[in-house]
C-alpha cells in the first residue's frame, strides 16, 4: 500500500479515535466494519494514486464528525474539491432498505432545515425543522448533503420503517413551533426518471432556460427570437460534461474563438484505467479532438487543451442574462457561472455556490474497497478556464444579488429569485414581495433595514403612515440593489465608465425619492424627528493619547 501523504496522517489518527469509540454517546450512522482504521487507509491511499495533485490547501481535522461514515466524508474532504469523498448513492441505498426513510425532502438554507416536498400531511411544505426523535435536527444533516436527509436521518436515529418519530417544526407562516409526527416508509424500489432536458419557459421580455445535466456533446439550443433577455437557471445544478458547459459559455458570450482553454492535470495510469467509456465519445463537433489531445497527455503532466469551435456568432443571445445559482451549484455548472459572471456577460442571483472561481475538478471515477464494500468518488482530472494562475483552494462563489427562499416562500410556492432573475433580463425593475424586502434588507442591507427599524421604534408609524413608510423604504432598496447589480456589471465591461456613473447617480436619485416620499407621508408632527433619522448629526469624537495633532484628521486646526 502506498505511503498516505503526511498532510493526511493527523487526521486519518482523528478519525481513528473519533471510530474507536461512540461520539456523544450516539450510534453511527451506518456502522462501518471493525478495522476502520484500515478502511480509512485504504481510502485515502487510493485517492491519492487515483487523484491529479494534492492541492497546497492545509488540511481541517474533521472535529466535528457525528458519526463514522461522517468522518470518511471529512478525510476524504481534505483533497479540496466536491467529487472526491463517499459515493452516496449506494450508501443512501443501504440505509433506505435497512431503516427506511422519511416522506419529506429538505434543502438547507440561512433559516435551516426547510421542506421543500412532502408526501404527507403530517408536515407541510416550507416547515422549518428543528427536532427529529431526541436529535437537533441540523446536527442530523453533518456528514451528507442536505439532498439525503431523509434517509440519513432516519438511520442516524436507529429507527425501523413503518415507525413513528416525534419531529418539531417552525411553522412557515405564523412562526409558531409546531409538535407533531411523522411515519417511517418502508424501501421501496424507484423506478429511474426520465432524462432530464433542457426545459424552456417563455415569459414577457425574457426566456427561461434550466439545463439538464451537460453532457459530452453539443447542447441542442432551442430555436426562437425572443427580444428581451434570457435567464440560465443552475440551481441544483451538479454540472457533468464540460463541453456541453464550454458551447453555453459560446453561445452566451457569442465569442467563437479558443475560448475558455482548459489547463488538464492529469491522472495516473490506474485513474485512466476507471474512466468510463463516455469520455470516448465523438459525438458533437471536434470533441473527438480534444479527448484524443487529452489522452495523448503523460501521467501526471499538466497540459493546455483548446477546445475548437463551429459556433456562430449571430446565434448567440445578445440580450440581458441573469445566472441563477444555489449552494447545490457545482462542478461544470459552478465554472459556467463563474465565467459569465468573470466576463462580465450576466449577473449572478441566488445564494453562495460551490467553490469555481479559476478552477473545478472533475471525471471523478469510483472505487470500491473489496473487504469493507465502502465506496468512494475521486475527481481524476483538473480543469481551469481562462486564466493562467489556478487557487484550487479558492472561496465559494459570490452571487451580485444575494437571495434565498425563505421558509413562507416555500409554503405558498414562490420563487423571489426567479422572479428577480427574469425582471432583470427584461430590464424591468425589481419589485420583491415583503417577505423578501424584509429578509433581504435585514441580511444583505443592514443600513437600510436598521433605517426601517429606527422609523418604527422613534416615530412609531401606523396605518397609512406606516404602510407609506414601508413603502418607501423598500422600494428604495430594491432600486439601490438593482443600481448596485448595474455597476457590478459595468465594473466587469471593458470601457464603461459612463456607465458606472450612470449607477451612481441612479443610487443618489433613488434615496431622493425614498426621503421625498418619507417626508410627504410623515405627519407634521413627527417631521423634525424624521429629518434627524434621515441626516443625523455627525457624533462628537472622544479624541485622546499621544499622537501628531499637526496631522490628525480630528484635531488639525483649520487654515487661515
Amino acid at each position: 500500500m502506498r505511503r498516505i501523504p503526511d498532510r493526511f496522517r493527523r487526521i486519518v489518527l482523528l478519525i481513528a479515535g473519533v471510530g474507536a469509540g461512540e461520539v456523544c454517546g450516539q450510534d453511527s450512522i451506518e456502522r462501518l466494519p471493525p478495522q476502520l482504521e484500515r478502511s480509512i487507509h485504504w481510502a485515502l491511499s487510493t485517492a491519492s494514486r487515483l487523484h491529479p495533485a494534492v492541492p497546497s490547501c492545509p488540511a481541517v481535522p474533521y472535529m466535528a464528525a457525528q458519526g463514522q461514515i461522517a468522518a470518511l466524508q471529512g478525510a476524504l474532504g481534505a483533497f479540496g474539491d466536491g467529487h472526491t469523498g463517499v459515493a452516496l448513492a449506494p450508501l443512501t441505498a443501504r440505509l433506505r432498505r435497512r431503516h427506511g426513510y422519511f416522506p419529506f425532502e429538505v434543502i438547507q438554507s440561512d433559516e435551516g432545515l426547510i421542506v421543500r416536498k412532502s408526501q404527507t400531511n403530517d408536515i407541510p411544505v416550507g416547515a422549518i425543522l428543528v427536532q427529529a426523535g431526541d436529535r437537533n435536527a441540523g446536527e442530523l444533516a453533518a456528514g451528507g448533503p442536505a439532498g439525503v436527509w431523509n434517509d440519513w436521518a432516519p438511520a442516524a436515529l436507529g429507527v425501523r420503517p413503518r415507525e413513528r418519530v416525534r419531529l418539531r417544526w417552525i411553522d412557515p407562516v405564523r412562526g409558531d413551533t409546531v409538535d407533531g409526527t411523522a411515519l417511517v416508509q418502508p424501501h421501496r424500489t424507484l423506478h429511474p426518471a426520465a432524462e432530464q432536458t433542457l426545459r424552456v419557459n417563455a415569459h414577457e421580455g425574457a426566456v427561461v432556460l434550466a439545463p439538464g445535466p451537460f453532457k459530452t456533446k453539443l447542447p441542442e439550443v432551442p430555436e426562437g427570437n425572443w427580444d428581451g433577455g434570457v435567464v440560465f437557471d443552475l440551481r441544483g445544478h451538479a454540472g457533468g460534461g464540460v463541453q456541453e458547459a464550454v458551447a453555453w459559455a459560446r453561445h452566451f458570450s457569442g465569442y467563437c474563438g479558443p475560448l475558455p482553454q482548459a489547463v488538464l492535470v492529469k491522472g495516473s495510469r490506474e485513474a485512466r484505467r476507471l474512466q468510463p467509456d463516455r469520455l470516448d465519445s465523438t459525438e458533437g463537433s471536434d470533441w473527438h479532438a480534444v479527448w484524443r489531445a487529452v489522452r495523448a497527455v503523460p501521467d501526471g503532466a499538466v497540459d493546455t487543451v483548446r477546445f475548437a469551435s463551429n459556433c456562430v456568432p449571430e446565434a448567440a443571445w445578445n440580450g440581458r442574462c441573469a445566472v441563477l445559482v444555489d449552494g447545490g451549484t457545482a462542478s461544470a455548472a459552478a465554472v459556467l457561472a463563474d465565467w459569465l459572471q468573470r466576463r462580465g456577460r450576466a449577473v449572478v442571483i441566488g445564494a453562495p455556490w460551490e467553490p469555481a472561481a479559476r478552477g473545478s475538478y472533475g471525471n471523478a471515477v469510483r472505487a470500491k474497497d473489496p473487504t469493507t464494500g465502502i465506496s468512494i468518488r475521486v475527481a481524476t482530472a483538473a480543469f481551469v478556464w481562462d486564466t493562467a494562475v489556478w487557487e484550487p483552494c479558492g472561496l465559494p462563489g459570490l452571487p451580485d444579488l444575494k437571495l434565498e427562499r425563505s421558509a413562507a416562500h416555500w409554503f405558498t410556492g414562490n420563487d423571489p429569485v426567479l422572479e428577480a432573475g427574469i425582471a432583470w433580463a427584461s430590464g424591468q425593475p425589481w419589485r420583491p414581495d415583503s417577505i423578501t424586502a424584509a429578509t433581504w434588507m435585514a441580511r444583505e442591507a443592514p443600513e437600510r433595514w436598521a433605517l426601517w427599524r429606527s422609523i418604527e421604534r422613534e416615530l412609531k408609524p401606523h396605518g397609512a403612515w406606516r404602510q407609506a413608510a414601508w413603502d418607501a423604504v423598500a422600494s428604495y432598496a430594491a432600486e439601490v440593489a438593482w443600481a448596485d447589480l448595474e455597476g457590478a456589471l459595468a465594473e466587469r465591461t471593458p470601457n464603461s465608465s459612463a456607465q458606472a456613473m450612470q449607477w451612481a447617480a441612479a443610487k443618489t436619485e433613488a434615496k431622493q425619492r425614498r426621503d421625498a416620499a418619507l417626508r410627504a407621508a410623515c405627519p407634521s408632527s413627527n417631521l423634525a424627528q424624521l429629518e434627524q433619522l434621515l441626516a443625523p448629526a455627525k457624533p462628537a469624537v472622544l479624541h485622546f493619547g499621544i499622537h501628531d495633532r499637526m496631522n490628525c484628521g480630528v484635531c488639525k486646526p483649520g487654515e487661515q
